[in-house]
């Protein structure tokens, strides 16, 4: 009978979880003119990865998270990558076919800074800035040219400076 409670409490915790994160994100969906996304609540073995996109679909792993606020700045976060698949779709896809540079990369990169923007504002910085500076065309000429990573420290730098 304990387990059975046990049980019927984490099911209610995690639907009411999963509300909220529906709440966030069709509010975010209706403001910026996209779908709204899937959300799977998962356990992730990788001890560092809070949650991550793909394929229409957010995974996040709500038993890493200590805060409401860390919870939603990762929802507006993982969002903001649904964002950049609907309104950014060639720079989004560019990282994902150049997976082993995004991996060496992967906090400097125009999607993950975009993302970090986004979600550690709480959509208050929802500009296109990030994109602006730094267009599909500017990185393929980086890449080609050997640059890449160096112009994106500098541009992380850039747009952390002020912190």
């Amino acid at each position: 009978m304990k387990e059975l409670l046990k049980r019927i409490a984490s099911t209610i915790v995690s639907i009411s979880l999963k509300m909220l994160v529906y709440y966030w994100l069709i509010k975010l969906a209706k403001k910026y003119g996209t779908s709204v996304p899937k959300v799977n609540f998962i356990k992730e073995k990788e001890e560092s990865t809070l949650a991550y996109y793909g394929k229409g679909s957010i995974r996040i792993d709500i038993y890493k998270f200590h805060s409401w606020n860390a919870l939603k700045r990762t929802v507006f976060h993982e969002y903001r990558h649904h964002w950049q698949w609907s309104k950014q779709h060639l720079i989004f896809q560019w990282w994902i076919e150049h997976n082993e540079i995004y991996a060496s990369l992967y906090p400097y990169t125009s999607i993950e800074l975009d993302a970090y923007r986004f979600g550690n504002s709480l959509g208050v910085l929802d500009d296109d800035l990030v994109f602006r500076l730094m267009p599909l065309e500017a990185i393929e000429n980086c890449y080609s040219d050997g640059s890449l990573e160096e112009v994106f420290h500098k541009l992380f730098y850039l747009l952390n400076q002020n912190k």
